[in-house]
């Protein structure tokens, strides 16, 4: 989907530019 969170939830969540998404930081890290 547009927003590349597909393996993260079943829902696209709309993230603000700005918005930092902590389920991707804590995996990046």
């Amino acid at each position: 989907s547009m927003y590349g969170n597909d393996g993260e939830s079943e829902i696209d969540l709309v993230w603000p530019d700005g918005i930092e998404i902590p389920k991707i930081n804590e995996t990046e890290e």
